[in-house]
């Protein structure tokens, strides 16, 4: 055997060494700059700095170091962290002490000195990770961001290192889900919401209702509605409470009371009994009279039942849209005291009504603002809720008017989904971000992200999910939030697409509703050319539009073969989807056969027969998968009033 020099093989061991050490230093700072704040971490922090260095988490145990006893919402949280460390860093006991000299991987502190509520500073540093919170929501949030970064780290097999100091612009961030047309969704359903929101450090929940809690003496309003009980309320406001979201009951109070004045038991307490009464005979019985004692009466015993299942501290008692408000019965008292004395005097009798219950009440602000010079006469325990849903809805006017009157209030911007069936995508993030702008600069007290379902409630769930997402990220933190890629966070938070497509595809569709600036307001193209008993198509289409549409539409769908989720529901997603835009190009077929054929809105006996069976059999397809469907998320009450608006068509196509 040769003889080798030890100083040369020193040499080659130290040059080696050498190499090994710098690639990997350069291995290092390379995984660690694949450390993408943008991809991993939703809604984006106030302020994040991403060191160099990865991290590997230390022995030790988890510590909770709070001074006083914490909820068993903080100790819940603590252990599903656990759960995800344990795949990459082994095993952690959690303690609320510490031996001598013990140091541990995991350090949760609250501090009561921290000057954000709901804020938090996380530090991931030399194998050790330190959360110091102003409160026990702010710790939850803190968790809830050390969860996304252990996903990296389950990737990766290292966290990396940050600094992050992070806190809401908006105290309260929500969403408010219409269940009222026609769509009431199952538990599952509202618990994932739930797991949702609280991902996305989202804190209050409202379920718009009209006639969809079983009330024991009322029966005959809710009983084809599937309703939510008692009890159902109990378990989702305590599922709420152990996800930091406060669950606040909303039942509206004034307008939008058809549901219940449709029926003869009630119809004494409407404004206008009768559609002569109204100057619009479909607003008749649409609205309680505010003159009637029996209305206040029957809010109380509906307050009475409702509230009590609640422990929120709020109520929103809606009060929007009161059309026939100065028509039939209420005429003689709105003709003596005005218009907005009559809405506030009622109000003001429903807030009392609220605060035996020791709750405020919200209510919505488009009454008030038609007479804004009674905004002063408030009460200053009432918080209006300004909703617009336009891009470029006046919030900026809107909020100083309640800000200078020293009232609490909302801005509640909507998803920009309903009546469009496919979304209408532009103007839905162009509203997010206008409201939490100025509800940030004026120091609006929520955020809520309305999701409504007028005429059908057609629109799929992931077509919100754009509006969802958005609205979590910005309300929270609105400049680092602004400009983030709504379409690759859906797929990452999501739909966990491989393919990458899913986000963009909801998007492009979702841009259909702008074709050739053809949108109307919030709505879309489809409001009036969907298969729909109220809106059958907008003669100022012309038929080359609606072919233009068609096209988009299938132009969008080619994305569809690049989709490949790994979430639970991926395939009920893609039947969903496929189904909805199968409905928009039929309510664009069904324009174009009228303008072919010069049929009136509403008529088709002008298009020959031959032609209307195709479109009969290719709607009771659609029909029928879309029942299907419903069934999956939501339950059977609402499903035969929602699928008759098509099956209504369907007849009318099939009539000789």
């Amino acid at each position: 055997m040769k003889n080798l020099n030890p100083k040369k093989l020193y040499s080659k061991k130290s040059t080696l060494t050498v190499l090994v050490v710098l690639i990997t230093v350069f291995s290092v700072y390379a995984q660690n700059k694949n450390f993408q704040p943008a991809k991993w971490l939703l809604p984006q922090p106030q302020k994040i700095e991403v060191g160099a260095q990865m991290q590997q988490l230390k022995e030790g145990r988890i510590l909770i170091e709070l001074d006083t006893n914490y909820s068993p919402q903080i100790f819940r949280a603590v252990k599903d962290l656990q759960t995800e460390i344990c795949p990459w860093a082994g095993t952690r006991e959690i303690t609320r002490s510490l031996a001598k000299d013990e140091i541990p991987s995991i350090r949760l502190q609250l501090n009561e000195t921290f000057n954000k509520e709901q804020g938090y500073h996380l530090s991931i540093n030399s194998g050790l990770i330190s959360v110091v919170a102003s409160d026990e929501a702010g710790l939850y949030y803190a968790i809830s961001t050390l969860k996304q970064l252990t996903a990296y780290a389950r990737v990766t097999g290292h966290l990396p290192e940050v600094e992050i100091h992070d806190f809401p612009d908006i105290e309260k961030r929500g969403i408010m889900l219409d269940i009222s047309r026609d769509k009431v969704p199952t538990m599952k359903s509202l618990y994932e919401l739930v797991d949702r929101m609280s991902a996305w450090k989202m804190n209050e929940l409202q379920l718009y209702t009209e006639h969809t809690f079983a009330y024991t003496n009322h029966k005959k309003v809710w009983q084809h509605a599937s309703p939510m009980t008692a009890e159902e309320i109990l378990e989702l406001d305590q599922y709420c409470k152990d996800h930091f979201i406060d669950l606040v009951p909303n039942q509206n109070s004034f307008g939008h009371m058809k549901r219940w004045l449709q029926h003869d038991e009630y119809k004494h307490l409407a404004i206008c009994e009768n559609p002569s009464d109204s100057k619009s005979g479909r607003r008749s019985r649409e609205s309680l009279n505010p003159s009637e004692e029996g209305s206040l009466e029957l809010m109380e015993e509906l307050y009475n039942e409702l509230l009590p299942n609640f422990s929120s501290e709020y109520v929103n008692i809606g009060c929007d849209e009161v059309f026939t408000l100065g028509q039939g019965r209420s005429k003689e008292i709105v003709d003596k005291k005005g218009k907005g004395q009559v809405y506030l005097d009622y109000i003001t009798n429903l807030n009392e009504l609220v605060k035996r219950h020791d709750k405020k009440a919200m209510f919505w602000s488009d009454m008030i603002l038609h007479n804004h010079e009674l905004i002063k006469d408030l009460p200053k325990d009432m918080v209006t809720m300004i909703w617009g849903y336009c891009a470029n809805h006046p919030f900026n006017k809107q909020c100083p008017l309640f800000e200078q009157a020293k009232l609490p209030f909302y801005v509640c911007p909507g998803t920009s989904t309903w009546q469009t069936i496919v979304g209408s995508y532009d103007n839905g993030i162009g509203n997010l971000i206008n409201a939490a702008e100025n509800g940030k600069k004026y120091q609006a007290k929520g955020y809520l992200v309305t999701d409504w379902g007028d005429h059908g409630h057609w629109q799929p769930s992931m077509v919100s999910y754009p509006g969802y997402l958005y609205g979590a990220a910005v309300s929270w933190a609105v400049e680092a939030n602004r400009n983030i890629d709504v379409p690759k966070s859906l797929n990452f938070h999501v739909f966990k697409d491989k393919g990458k497509a899913m986000g963009e595809l909801l998007a492009q569709l979702g841009k259909t509703n702008a074709y050739k600036g053809w949108q109307r307001r919030y709505f879309s193209v489809y409001r009036a050319l969907a298969p729909n008993s109220n809106y059958a198509f907008n003669p100022e289409y012309t038929k080359e539009e609606l072919e233009g549409i068609i096209i988009h539409l299938e132009k969008s769908m080619e994305l569809f073969n690049e989709v490949d989720m790994r979430c639970e529901d991926a395939e009920l997603l893609k039947q969903e989807l496929l189904t909805a835009v199968a409905m928009a190009k039929f309510g664009c077929k069904l324009g174009i056969a009228q303008k072919n054929h010069g049929a009136k809105i509403r008529e088709y006996k002008q298009i020959p027969l031959s032609e209307r069976l195709v479109l009969a059999n290719e709607l009771e397809q659609i029909s029928y998968d879309f029942k299907e469907l419903w069934l999956h998320r939501n339950r059977i009450g609402g499903l035969r009033e929602s699928a008759g608006r098509m099956e209504g068509i369907v007849r009318k196509l099939r009539e000789e």
